[in-house]
């Protein structure tokens, strides 16, 4: 791929973040009919290193919100959706998440836990364990 290939992606990416709301929330499949996923994923490295996205697990980028107190972190929830809605399968929330969520508990779950339609897995957000 040449260099100025590569930039005409990158420009398109980055206007693409750019344009975004604050925790809009990305993968490298989002970008898959611009080039390799590799270029994509240097292209995403790249933004994370300048401070424009902040990667939140594998193949997970996020545009951070900042507020007058510093950076807001996006609701887990959140990404959960996103990832089932490119996966297109159905989340359901369990255990202590659902109760959490339907207020049954006031305890917030240190692990979200959903059934899916989709591949059971589990994916890791940011530094939590």
């Amino acid at each position: 791929m040449g260099s100025a290939e590569r930039g005409n992606i990158k420009h398109y990416v980055m206007r693409s973040i750019d344009e975004s709301q604050p925790h809009s929330i990305f993968f490298i499949s989002d970008f898959a009919t611009l080039g390799a996923a590799e270029t994509i994923r240097k292209i995403l490295h790249e933004a994370t290193i300048s401070g424009i996205l902040e990667k939140a697990g594998h193949g997970i980028y996020i545009k951070p919100k900042i507020s007058r107190f510093g950076k807001v972190p996006v609701p887990l929830e959140k990404i959960a959706r996103e990832i089932a809605d490119r996966d297109k399968c159905e989340i359901l929330p369990t255990g202590s998440t659902a109760a959490n969520l339907i207020g049954l508990s006031t305890q917030v779950p240190m692990n979200l836990s959903y059934i899916t339609t989709g591949s059971t897995r589990t994916i890791k957000i940011g530094d939590s364990k």
